[in-house]
């Protein structure tokens, strides 16, 4: 518990440093005139960094060994040195990602060039697939590459309607369902330690090569990280618990990117995972759980797991709905309808498509599962227009 408050406080300073430099250099062109005006600040911030360490390091020893009467002082003293030590970190990096930004264009790297061919080759294969509805194929490029550019406006606009914006997006959603395909799919292999390693590998290469190849949104680059630490976890042999692994990718992301601060799919996805950590479990433990041999057990267990999947609805949305407001001025009225109808229509939909674009690029592809899959497509549809008409 301890080691979870630590890693909020940590996260919640780095954040906050990024926050307020973000909010200073947001009202100012950043060119190359301005470029000495930053470096000093940068500078400013490394000074103010060494003098920080160099009191911690001086004073926290000391204070630490005194009487019981000072040792609470020095700790309280120290943490809040550090969490100082954070923010100024933060804002110092928002301001170098900012110097890089104007004096550096932007790199088109080999692993960007391969991923980008991996979607090309990709995009093709869906392309083939003999869906009778050309619709059904952008739907699917849509939730496996990112590319919405094949659908209607008549499609994006009763996504937007019914609330369903977050099942079009690329997001953790469909990272997680993906994480699911792999691991089960990488079991079959055994459960031994080496192979247990093997597959978190495997698992992580994998995430970061959809990661790239789908443009590296915030939701997704969230995503990856998240599975990342926590693989990385397994193979060190350790546990990752919610918290830590939030406070984690924050930092972690910030660090890499900090103008990230201010993209609106970054803000929801990190509340979305905050609403799942926090609240998500205290809802869960509101479903009563009968005994194991309880004779209605069969009629239990579906209804649980529909309350799970309202619970984790509206703790995504209880953190979600302030920020969409107040970003967007308006609210889905019947998100939670629209969650308990089509996010198993989608993860359904994910796992055929999958199928069906794997089997399409080598020929095998049998017409029964297309038509499945299409017909799985066209259900979500038609669910998502009667919300929208509600």
């Amino acid at each position: 518990m301890e080691a979870e408050r630590e890693s909020v406080r940590l996260a919640v300073s780095l954040t906050l440093g990024v926050a307020a430099a973000n909010y200073s250099f947001s009202t100012h062109y950043i060119h190359q005139d301005s470029i000495p005006a930053i470096s000093w600040i940068i500078m400013m911030a490394f000074a103010a960094t060494w003098l920080i360490c160099h009191s911690i390091n001086c004073r926290i020893p000391c204070c630490a060994m005194a009487g019981s009467g000072f040792h609470g002082i020095g700790i309280t003293r120290g943490r809040l040195m550090i969490e100082v030590l954070f923010a100024i970190a933060g804002a110092g990096i928002y301001a170098m990602e900012m110097v890089q930004t104007a004096a550096l264009p932007a790199a088109q790297g080999p692993l960007k060039e391969f991923a980008y061919s991996c979607a090309g080759h990709i995009k093709e294969a869906i392309d083939c697939i003999g869906y009778k509805d050309p619709l059904c194929n952008a739907i699917v490029k849509a939730f496996l590459t990112g590319d919405r550019t094949g659908l209607d406006s008549h499609t994006r606009e009763i996504f937007r309607i019914s609330g369903a914006s977050h099942l079009l997006a690329l997001s953790g959603l469909h990272m997680g369902i993906i994480y699911i395909i792999l691991s089960r799919a990488l079991s079959l292999a055994g459960n031994s330690p080496a192979m247990q390693k093997t597959r978190s590998a495997t698992i992580i290469a994998a995430a970061g090569l959809f990661t790239v190849m789908t443009g590296a949104s915030a939701s997704i680059v969230r995503a990856f990280l998240f599975i990342l630490i926590n693989e990385a976890a397994k193979i060190c042999g350790r546990k990752a618990d919610g918290t830590s692994v939030l406070c984690t990718a924050l930092m972690i992301q910030l660090a890499i990117s900090p103008g990230i601060i201010s993209s609106v799919s970054f803000q929801l996805s990190y509340l979305a995972m905050a609403g799942i950590i926090t609240v998500y479990p205290v809802m869960q433990r509101m479903w009563p759980r009968p005994p194991a041999g309880h004779r209605f057990r069969f009629i239990i267990t579906p209804m649980e797991k529909i309350w799970e999947l309202c619970a984790l609805s509206i703790s995504c949305q209880l953190f979600t709905g302030p920020m969409a407001w107040w970003r967007f001025g308006t609210f889905p009225q019947y998100f939670l309808l629209t969650n308990l109808l089509c996010i198993p229509l989608m993860s359904m939909i994910m796992f055929s498509s999958i199928a069906v674009t794997a089997m399409t690029a080598f020929g095998t592809c049998p017409a029964m599962l297309t038509e499945i899959s299409e017909r799985l497509i066209a259900s979500m549809i038609s669910v998502l227009e009667i919300i929208s008409s509600m």
